[in-house]
């Protein structure tokens, strides 16, 4: 891996953890549950977060399906029939957490250096640029997710 990269690194991995400590303890209906103001559900975010990961990883040349390809589609919560379950949800994350994990480290900075063909909305149009970005992404949700299990009235998500 690129010592350039190294910070992106560490918040993919702090990510991988969050993600599942936002969901730890949290059943299946809590997943589903909607707040009173018709914002997305936990279950709903978390499917969007572990699809962009399936992204990321093919952002940066690996090949994993995605289960989650069959939600595409939709564009809210309403276009879908069925929230996959928290368990679903964290082992599909897993797989494509350790396999990003994998691709990672064999990225030269040429690779890295390679335009993402992504239209996001940044200046950088690299890969590198494309994986802050979707790493940033994640952050974001991660956030509500935790937001959203203190309003469930479970403890806060924790760090470690």
């Amino acid at each position: 891996m690129e010592n350039t990269l190294a910070p992106l690194h560490a918040v993919l991995r702090l990510n991988t953890r969050l993600f599942e400590n936002c969901l730890s303890g949290v059943d299946d209906d809590l997943l589903a549950r909607r707040t009173e103001g018709g914002a997305n559900s936990m279950g709903f975010i978390a499917l969007h977060v572990a699809d962009a990961r399936y992204h990321l990883l093919s952002l940066l040349g690996g090949l994993l399906e995605n289960p989650f390809g069959r939600f595409a589609s939709a564009r809210c919560e309403a276009d879908i029939e069925r929230l996959p379950g928290r368990d679903e949800l964290c082992a599909a994350w897993r797989v494509v957490s350790a396999v990003i994990e994998e691709q990672w480290e064999h990225l030269t900075e040429a690779e890295w250096s390679r335009p993402s063909g992504q239209r996001l909305p940044l200046d950088d149009a690299t890969r590198a640029g494309a994986a802050a970005f979707f790493l940033q992404h994640e952050s974001y949700h991660i956030g509500q997710m935790a937001l959203l299990r203190r309003q469930a009235g479970l403890e806060a998500m924790r760090y470690d």
